[in-house]
């Protein structure tokens, strides 16, 4: 490499002589490269999309700088830190990284990085004469070689004369090739040294770019040793939150035009599907995945999108290998029909997880390996004629499950031994092959392991999916069911396993739904009188029957609280007996309403609070005041009731959004939601710090594009099909200040209509006064320092675990089904939750308590506090009464709700 070369594309690249015969090679590189290789659309007009139009090109990070620095300029060393991250092409444009290996989970884009690397480089030369000449070279494909000249000699893509691979040989000598060595992780493990002894001594040696791709785990993997020593290490990223929806866009464009409706339609469909369902965006950061996303979603007749669903699809793609896929190379290679290989994958998967569970890794050798094939193709009838014939069989069979002509469900680890590549999908396919191949007995002793329990749960997601297996979901759930009400009877020490049993049961009846258990022929059971008959195959009444069972559950203080937590977060799925009849709907029609006494007393304290909180306002010195009497929300407003204004079409009445700036947000003007946007960008740091802590939101923090997107348009709260925050009975959260106050409006409407309030009744939210005189029963003339008591408990609350003050940590991710710590003296006359669960907007602007000024004032971007602590709280000082928070009406959490007040008129 010359001494003068610097950094940048113009200075680095080369003029190699192009004649007929380059040409031709350059012309096939862009055939063979030039579209996208997985996910292309079906049942749409375009047949395959073009990679450029699509390609996302992908974040990198240095995981090991090799001897890459010992070349690198002054400059390159400064830029290149430990913790850098850098767009691919930005990377590969260093000097440093000349010569580099790329490493990526599976299904992470390395085999299409090197495809869209080699047809950029061939357009650009083809077009300018200026560039390096792709070589792109699938390991897998290819034996050891000598010289150049042999390697070139396997390639059937240089079979353009005699001339082209000399040639070749020569732009190697002045640096003019770009060399992508693709799989070095599906190089047989004898043949690794011998490979990596071609690579050491025919490419890396000479002036030439290249890049060298291998899964993470295999490179890193001691046996068989595939590390290069001294090449740089860069680690592929999965798409982040921005690149997802971009990629997204990019892919329904391409596949179905520009300008069309039905793009956008699609395109805003699936990002919502995307914002509402963490776990499919999870799924979705890579880009395999995103791809099977954006093809399941696309076609004509679309299904509901479930992670079961989008699992599926991926094993089917990964199985079927359909012509559109293949490389040139692979195209001649016998397949095995893909029902066979899911049957074998399946009882892979489950033997896996089945070992977990015990003692022994949770890996295969090869001889386990080749004995579950071989017993599964004798099962499925697959016979070979002979001892030759059969091992063929198996290889074949390894061979595509490894993914050596597909992108593979396994990955060989070190010294022969193999496992699934995602867990996931692995997942998914032992559930597959737990409907299909376990019996009853079988599947209701798994169900007692807690590491089955996602595993269940998958199976409840195909059965909503697809109808398959729901008839032994249902006898098993009955089964569950019954085994708890019996344990329930006795020592709750001795029920434990029956009580989880009985969660799982809920869990998988509340994945499957009543609405799929109706169309697939079960409606007595979601509605039917429960029958002691163990042969009714209707299932009769199972829904009540497991409501009633759970409901015992979460009942029974006899229990650790985090089951009894679980337990009614179940019921909350299921129907929560306490709000809702058997219709799904409300008992009763009016909010819980408890009457706060008025009084004259005090509010914050002299004593000042010591508080960590970065958005804390002071409680001190304490005021007089004079507080009328109100009646007050029992409860935070829950999804349940906050979904009927969803439903009646509150966010776009507007009716309910009084005020410039909660009309101007609905409305969406742009000015003032640039302006939104412009002072959540100031302000990140102080309003979300509680937030950025987790990796969720720490990548907005360098997105803010997405999260002001997410904040700033929406018709919903922010987390409203979000099943970590969605529990009907639970706190709505994910809601600005405007949003609660329409629905505060949208509310006193209904309960003027309906007679249950009068006419000169006021329902808003209360004010800050009002909150604390509520949550410290002030008119008692005993001023509580928590809404239950003198003293933090942890027993009446749900916040972290401050076990250890420094380190405290979260015992359940998100708010629970509201009244929860009076499950067993119902009709109780204070309000509940006002410590703790979820934090609480108030009316009121947030002001020293000694200031003068008018604390209701409405409109303007004043902010407003926020009261009452939540699950997230960072410290226990946050449930106390007089512990104050603030924010600007325009934020929402997943952990900030609200209650509402109602005022008598006179």
């Amino acid at each position: 490499m010359p001494d003068d070369v610097t950094v940048g594309p113009d200075r680095q690249r080369p003029e190699p002589a192009i004649d007929a015969e380059v040409a031709a090679y350059l012309s096939q590189v862009i055939r063979e490269t030039e579209y996208l290789p997985f996910g292309n659309p079906q049942g749409l007009e375009a047949d395959r999309l073009r990679l450029a139009e699509v390609w996302v090109p992908p974040a990198v990070s240095l995981i090991d700088p090799g001897d890459a620095t010992l070349t690198a300029s002054p400059r390159e060393q400064k830029l290149v830190s430990d913790d850098w991250v850098a767009q691919v092409g930005t990377a590969l444009d260093l000097n440093m990284f000349r010569k580099a290996v790329v490493t990526g989970p599976p299904g992470f884009g390395k085999s299409t990085l090197c495809r869209r690397l080699a047809a950029r480089h061939a357009i650009e030369t083809t077009e300018s004469g200026h560039g390096w000449l792709p070589v792109r070279i699938p390991l897998a494909s290819v034996s050891p070689w000598s010289s150049l000249n042999d390697l070139f000699a396997q390639l059937p893509s240089l079979d353009h004369g005699p001339g082209l691979r000399p040639k070749l040989c020569e732009a190697s000598a002045r640096g003019e090739l770009w060399f992508l060595l693709d799989g070095l992780d599906e190089v047989a493990e004898a043949s690794v040294p011998s490979i990596q002894e071609s690579i050491r001594t025919t490419i890396l040696p000479t002036r030439n770019h290249v890049l060298i791709t291998c899964r993470s785990a295999d490179y890193r993997a001691a046996r068989p040793r595939r590390e290069i020593a001294s090449l740089p290490v860069l680690e592929l990223a999965g798409f982040s939150e921005d690149q997802l929806d971009t990629y997204v866009e990019q892919w329904n464009r391409s596949a179905s035009g520009r300008t069309r409706p039905i793009t956008r339609q699609r395109i805003a469909a699936t990002r919502q599907i995307l914002d509402t369902h963490p776990e499919l965006r999870e799924l979705a950061r890579s880009p395999f995945l995103a791809a099977v996303l954006c093809v399941v979603e696309a076609r004509p007749v679309r299904r509901k999108v479930s992670k079961a669903v989008l699992l599926g699809q991926a094993i089917e793609y990964l199985l079927a290998d359909p012509e559109w896929r293949r490389d040139g190379e692979h195209a001649t290679l016998p397949q095995l029909d893909h029902l066979i290989l899911r049957q074998v994958a399946g009882r892979l998967a489950f033997d896996l997880l089945d070992r977990a569970g015990g003692r022994q890794p949770a890996v295969l050798r090869r001889p386990d390996l080749e004995a579950a094939i071989a017993g599964t193709l004798r099962d499925a009838g697959i016979a070979a004629t002979g001892e030759d014939e059969h091992q063929e069989l198996v290889k074949r069979c390894i061979g595509q499950l490894l993914g050596n002509v597909s992108a593979g469900l396994l990955q060989e680890r070190d010294g022969g031994r193999y496992e699934f590549a995602h867990h996931s999908l692995q997942e998914y396919l032992a559930a597959r092959h737990l409907t299909t191949f376990t019996d009853r007995t079988r599947r209701l002793e798994l169900a007692s392991r807690p590491q089955w329990h996602e595993v269940f749960g998958r199976v409840a997601g195909i059965a909503q999916a697809t109808g398959d297996g729901i008839t032994d979901l249902l006898l098993l759930s009955r089964g569950l069911l019954r085994r708890a009400v019996r344990a329930l009877t006795g020592d709750p020490a001795d029920a434990a396993v029956a009580v989880e049993g009985a969660c799982l049961a809920g869990d998988m009846l509340a994945e499957l739904g009543a609405e799929a258990a109706t169309r697939y022929g079960f409606g007595a059971a979601v509605t039917g009188p429960a029958t002691d008959d163990p042969d009714d195959l209707s299932m009769a009444g199972l829904w009540p029957f497991a409501i009633d069972t759970v409901f015992r559950v979460a009942r029974d203080e006899r229990l650790p609280q985090h089951v009894r937590i679980r337990a009614l977060c179940v019921v909350s799925r299921l129907r929560d007996p306490r709000f809702l009849g058997a219709d799904g709907k409300r008992i009763v029609a009016g909010p819980h309403l408890v009457v706060v006494p008025g009084g004259r007393g005090e509010v914050g304290t002299d004593e000042p609070l010591s508080q960590a909180e970065a958005k804390r306002v002071s409680s001190s010195p304490s005021v007089k005041v004079t507080v009328a009497p109100f009646e007050i929300g029992r409860y935070p407003v829950t999804n349940a009731e906050y979904g009927s204004f969803v439903a009646d079409g509150g966010y776009d009445d507007p009716r309910w959004w009084a005020g410039d700036e909660a009309s101007r947000w609905r409305e969406q003007e742009p000015d003032f939601v640039a302006g939104l946007a412009r002072l959540w960008e100031q302000e990140t740091s102080v309003d979300f710090v509680k937030e950025l802590g987790e990796e969720e939101f720490a990548r907005y923090a360098r997105e803010s594009g997405r999260i002001a997107r997410r904040i700033m348009r929406r018709g919903q709260p922010l987390y409203w099909e979000d099943s970590r925050f969605n529990l009907p009975t639970a706190p709505v959260v994910g809601v600005n200040l405007w949003e609660a106050q329409a629905y505060c409006r949208w509310l006193q409407s209904r309960l003027r209509a309906g007679e249950l309030i009068g006419p000169a009744d006021e329902v808003r939210l209360p004010s800050e006064i009002e909150w604390e005189w509520a949550a410290g029963a002030y008119w008692t003339g005993t001023r509580r320092a928590y809404p239950w008591g003198p003293a933090y408990d942890p027993d009446r609350c749900v916040t972290r675990d401050f076990s250890d003050p420094n380190a405290p940590t979260i015992t359940h991710f998100g708010a629970i089904p509201v009244g929860f710590f009076s499950l067993n003296e119902p009709g109780g006359r204070e309000p509940e939750d006002m410590g703790g669960n979820v934090w609480e907007w108030v009316s009121s602007r947030s002001m020293a308590w000694s200031a003068t000024g008018d604390r209701e004032r409405p409109g303007g971007l004043d902010r407003r506090s926020v009261r009452g602590g939540s699950w997230y709280s960072r410290e226990p000082l946050a449930t106390h009464v007089r512990f104050r928070l603030e924010d600007p009406p325009c934020n929402a959490y997943w952990d900030l709700g609200f209650r509402i007040s109602v005022h008598r008129g006179q």
